[in-house]
């Protein structure tokens, strides 16, 4: 048995705590020395002692810890596990918080290189007309101006069940006058090339042209886009136009057509910069041919769990991985990491006039694939990075085009 002034050395607290601990309940002696009054502990009481303190430090106070520590209140955890849940999501919330701030520090950081301000001249402001078009509208609010992700889920996930041919036009209205830190009413609109079934929030409508409107290309994270709309409200006031419109934000992240013919031939890994909410996921990644005004053609495919992401640094050649699969790794909620993910091989001539579109999802529910992968029982929040400081990408072993007399038949 431990005398109380050992234990207390041992876990470098004073005897006056354990004392405190023994007035309430929380852990008492197992022996009194009815002579000196000496206080003895035994070994299986220290397991007891470890959970007081890794539940102080997650912020329970000790009138919580007690109460949920006696037997016959929590015989099974029940309890306490739910507290433990509930303090996981706290730390998740806190993480994710703190994730963006360090964000924005580092884009205040550049600002600040380039003396605080910003550079007309290096945006290109244009004026363009917007024609008529047949668009998938839905209409919410959100809490954030880059938190949309989920709509979009919601609006391109019923377009699909439909089996709606779509345009590559999408953009956001933002229907409030003033900036707003929640309850930011937007309106996200997909072009369709066909009338569909609607929903009570997704709508089929028109939407009308305009003959001018002012266009400015911003590229990089949403947090950093208060720059262009200072640079295109600026060049708007000093040539004398007047705004009678909403803000309207398009999304160009798939319309680059190919203007020649390309070969890819060899193998093909994704570099996928991402940030997630738990502590391990599914990524599956999909190269597809998109032919215009047509559904995207899968081509290849490549799948990876979070906790087998490669952890040691090398020097790799591109199609190298450091992935690990005897060992599971978890992630810690909202930290960014880089996860390399091997599609298989393929040769394959994108045609002039496609796209070639990468697709990333968090399951591949496609029966005819060999490999058999199993949805997450959980809600996974996902967050890919394609700005300067964390860049996605891939690697496509691109082949020198050669005229068609030198191909070997």
């Amino acid at each position: 048995m431990f005398r109380i002034g050992q234990l207390a050395s041992i876990y470098k607290i004073s005897g006056k705590t354990l004392r405190y601990y023994d007035e309430l309940g929380l852990l008492r002696p197992r022996y009194v020395d009815e002579t000196t009054g000496y206080r003895y502990y035994t070994p299986d009481q220290i397991p007891v002692l470890n959970e007081i303190f890794l539940l102080k430090e997650m912020g329970l106070s000790l009138k919580e810890i007690t109460y949920l520590l006696k037997e016959e209140v929590d015989k099974d955890h029940t309890l306490l596990k739910g507290v433990l849940e509930l303090k996981q999501l706290e730390l998740d919330r806190q993480i994710q918080e703190l994730s963006a701030k360090k964000q924005t520090i580092e884009l205040l950081k550049k600002k600040l290189e380039n003396n605080g301000g910003i550079k007309l001249s290096s945006f290109q402001v244009g004026i363009k007309s917007i024609p008529e078009m047949r668009v998938a509208s839905l209409k919410a609010s959100i809490n954030a101006y880059s938190t949309q992700e989920k709509l979009w889920a919601e609006l391109l996930d019923h377009l699909n069940k439909c089996k709606i041919r779509t345009g590559s036009e999408r953009y956001t209205i933002y229907y409030d006058s003033i900036y707003k830190d929640d309850e930011i009413h937007v309106e996200i609109l997909k072009r369709v090339l066909a009338p569909f079934p609607e929903t009570e929030r997704i709508k089929c409508k028109v939407q009308k042209a305009y003959e001018k409107a002012a266009f400015l290309l911003h590229t990089g994270e949403h947090e950093s886009v208060m720059d262009s709309y200072e640079a295109i409200l600026t060049w708007i006031e000093e040539n004398g136009y007047e705004i009678i419109g909403n803000i309207r934000e398009e999304f160009h992240m798939d319309d680059y057509i190919l203007e020649e013919d390309v070969e890819v031939t060899g193998p093909i890994v994704m570099h996928l910069m991402c940030a997630i909410d738990k502590t391990d996921a599914n990524f599956t990644v999909m190269l597809n041919d998109a032919a215009p005004e047509s559904r995207p053609v899968n081509i290849v495919t490549g799948n990876l769990r979070a906790s087998h992401r490669g952890l040691e640094k090398k020097d790799l050649e591109p199609w190298e991985l450091n992935n690990d699969h005897t060992r599971k790794v978890p992630v810690v909620p909202g930290e960014i990491n880089e996860y390399t993910i091997e599609l298989m091989n393929t040769s394959m001539v994108f045609k002039k006039g496609h796209r070639i579109e990468v697709e990333v999802k968090n399951y591949d529910a496609n029966p005819y694939h060999w490999m058999v992968q199993l949805p997450n029982s959980q809600d996974i929040e996902y967050k890919v990075y394609v700005d300067s400081i964390h860049a996605s990408y891939i690697n496509l072993p691109v082949i020198p085009y050669s005229d068609e007399d030198q191909w070997i038949r």
